[in-house]
């Protein structure tokens, strides 16, 4: 029987999980059952290690799953410690092993999975039938102009000091594009790969690179070395980020179901310092989709229970704006604390609207929320009875939303003395005063109406417990706040009187202006919350691939950070690779419906799951028309509405709907120029017009950035504006 220790030594590198991830089904079962084997008895006389002639590495070793495909795994001989690093059928495994090797430069790195090849682009989706419709792809992309970056101020010297293979020193001088240096990243580590990224970016992240002192002589592990060689290095804090050690079969259970479920047992150093920093006030994590927020998120919330507020009536509170997110987000705070029910029961997970309905019925106040519709209805009613100006009743709705709302200027004084900064047409004090005439019978109609909006709820919530006429049961001490830039000030506000008086690691925002699609998201502004050195950004992207990121980050334009700097565009790296994203344009909109139920197939057909797949529409009429069409053609589905658990099936779901999940694929339909961007329903202002298209395209941003491995859009007609010229589609 082996021993517990045993288990413990048999580590896997993360680029394993991807590979384990996109064999089919039928591979799935026997390279877990060779896995667990390997686990239980690394010793076993049935796993057949063999040596691989032509591997870069003489630690390397191949083990048979079955006749088609093989584990690659590092083990020293006469070491007990088993390293998992890649899986595929077998030429595509020795060619994998031929390309890579194990490293460690200094004691502080640890261990370094290192690749000394470009890897081949790979290939793109199941194409269409023969009989499929033909389709005009989307324009090529114009060619890049040479920049050379800023390497020509280091020297080789330097370059390795800051930790890159002096092997790599002839390809990263070769560069001359930023698409040369992106293609070189993803043979690196993901530390040196950040680092290569600052120096020909010229933002060195600590000590300018000049600065350093001469390097030390990288070594590499010898294969002679002695048989805990391996071990010693995985035990270094600098080995965690590419690898982790696994205890039990239930942990490599739990990583198998990669990428999400991996992070119980595995969490990058930057990302663990994060999760337990001792903050003595208000911080602020920052970076682009699938850099890791939510991740730090969740631990920083466990990680507070468990070791810093323990007592049994203090509580972690995890929240976010949407119901559909804060369902989500409460799975997977289920799967962190799946051996601890006790310490889970500590941690609330909500939405931020379901507090404050809680609150405010505690207070015994009953409320109903005003709709959509109604809301438009009244306005458009009392614009026209009481408007002097010539204004739209568009421009009212923004202005009672963005300006008394969300600047708290709720009396007739306090509206004529707010800065409207960010509207684009100027009041002077008169127009100011009628403008006020409007938005108080607003008010007053929506009192008439017996109909509190949100912001109207929450601020009323908010003053009930800071009046403590509601006393919760319960004591927050910390609140974490995922895609914070979506609250408004009254949320936020109410989430500080949760808070009280606490600072001390008491308020924890994760956020990214560049997915805010919301008119809200100033509240750190306009409420001066204090984040100054707190700040930290996360700027590895682990969840989709490069060509995904880059895409996406095409569409977008500046922006301003929650804090109030100005922000270019996604300036986050992923070291995974993939297909190139596909965009085509369709004569008429038949020819496109046909081509994404061919396609659709043709992804179940490769293996994957219909509930890793996403169908992706702007309006929610588009988005009925499409799940019409999966049920005539007999396609599994279910609608993502935010209100109901997630069902079987391919998932449907809104651009809103989809922000804070992901899918190994994602089909985004209808993106022609009459659907995206939506219509601007406002006056002239040019400022709001603006906005909206900047709303719109982050929208886009979003819905391409729920894609792991596979994304397609698609229009019919003529292709949206946002996605004329896009740089890395095709």
């Amino acid at each position: 029987m082996p021993s517990k220790q045993s288990h413990a030594k048999l580590s896997a590198s993360l680029r394993f999980f991807g590979a384990y991830h996109k064999l089919p089904l039928s591979a799935q079962g026997p390279v877990w059952e060779c896995v667990s084997k390997l686990m239980r008895d690394p010793a076993h006389p049935s796993l057949n290690y063999e040596g691989i002639r032509q591997a870069g590495d003489s630690r390397l070793r191949s083990v048979r799953v079955n006749d088609q495909y093989r584990l690659i795994v590092a083990r020293a001989d006469g070491g007990s410690a088993s390293v998992l690093l890649w899986v595929d059928k077998h030429d595509a495994a020795y060619a994998w092993a031929a390309r890579h090797r194990l490293e460690i430069s200094d004691e502080a790195a640890g261990l370094a999975l290192v690749e000394y090849a470009v890897r081949q682009e790979e290939p793109a989706p199941p194409s269409a039938s023969p009989t499929a419709p033909a389709a005009q792809a989307a324009p090529p992309m114009p060619a890049e102009q040479p920049t050379q970056g800023n390497l020509h101020l280091y020297s080789d010297q330097q370059l390795v000091q800051v930790g890159v293979p002096e092997q790599l020193l002839p390809a990263l001088r070769a560069c001359r594009t930023d698409m040369d240096v992106q293609n070189l990243l993803g043979t690196l580590p993901a530390p040196v790969a950040d680092l290569v990224l600052d120096v020909w970016t010229g933002e060195p992240r600590a000590v300018p690179v000049s600065q350093l002192s001469p390097p030390p002589e990288p070594q590499r592990i010898p294969s002679s070395a002695a048989p805990d060689t391996l071990e010693i290095a995985l035990r270094r804090p600098g080995s965690a980020r590419q690898f982790v050690s696994i205890a039990s079969e239930e942990d490599l259970k739990h990583a198998l179901k990669y990428p999400l479920e991996l992070w119980r047992v595995f969490l990058h150093p930057e990302q663990q310092s994060i999760v337990q920093a001792n903050f003595d006030g208000p911080a602020l994590v920052s970076g682009g989709a699938g850099t890791g927020k939510t991740v730090v998120g969740l631990h920083r919330a466990h990680y507070l229970a468990a070791q810093v507020f323990t007592a049994p009536q203090e509580r972690v509170l995890l929240t976010t704006y949407t119901a559909n997110l804060a369902d989500n987000l409460s799975t997977l705070m289920n799967s962190l604390c799946a051996d601890d029910a006790t310490l889970r029961k500590r941690i609330e997970v909500t939405h931020v609207h379901s507090l404050v309905a809680s609150v405010r019925h505690r207070a015994s106040e009953n409320f109903t929320i005003v709709s959509d519709d109604l809301t438009h209805q009244l306005m458009a009613d009392t614009v026209k009875r009481c408007d002097t100006l010539g204004l739209l009743a568009s421009f009212y709705q923004s202005e009672w939303q963005e300006i008394a709302q969300e600047r708290e200027a709720l009396t007739e004084e306090a509206y004529l003395q707010v800065d409207r900064a960010g509207r684009g047409r100027g009041l002077n004090r008169r127009q100011r005063a009628a403008v006020w005439k409007v938005l108080e019978a607003y008010a007053q109609a929506l009192d008439a109406a017996k109909r509190e909006e949100w912001a109207t709820a929450t601020r009323r919530a908010c003053h009930l417990l800071e009046t403590h006429r509601v006393l919760l049961p319960q004591r927050y001490r910390a609140v974490i706040v995922d895609e914070a830039q979506d609250l408004g000030t009254p949320e936020m506000r109410f989430l500080l009187a949760l808070l009280g008086q606490q600072r001390d690691n008491a308020l924890l925002l994760l956020g990214d202006t560049r997915q805010q699609i919301y008119a809200r998201g100033s509240s750190v502004r306009l409420l001066n919350i204090p984040i100054e050195r707190r700040h930290r950004k996360l700027r590895l992207n682990y969840r989709t691939t490069e060509q995904i990121r880059s895409a996406a980050s095409d569409v977008l334009t500046s922006s301003t950070a929650l804090t109030g700097e100005l922000l270019g565009a996604d300036d986050s790296i992923s070291l995974l690779r993939g297909p190139t994203p596909r965009v085509r344009v369709y004569t008429r909109q038949a020819e496109e419906e046909e081509e994404i139920l061919t396609r659709l197939r043709g992804v179940l057909a490769s293996g994957m799951a219909p509930e890793e797949i996403l169908l992706v529409a702007r309006t929610n009429s588009l988005l009925d028309h499409y799940a019409s069409l999966l049920q005539a053609a007999g396609l599994a589905h279910f609608r993502i509405d935010g209100k109901s658990p997630r069902g079987a099936g391919i998932q449907l779901a809104t651009m809103h709907r989809a922000k804070g999940l992901e899918f190994r694929a994602v089909f985004i339909v209808g993106c022609s120029t009459e659907i995206l961007p939506q219509p601007y329903k406002g006056d002239d202002d040019e400022v709001a017009r603006t906005e909206h298209l900047g709303r719109e395209r982050r929208l886009l941003y979003v819905a391409m950035t729920r894609a792991r491995e596979l994304l397609w859009i698609s229009a019919s007609g003529k292709l949206s504006p946002f996605l004329e010229e896009p740089p890395k589609l095709a």
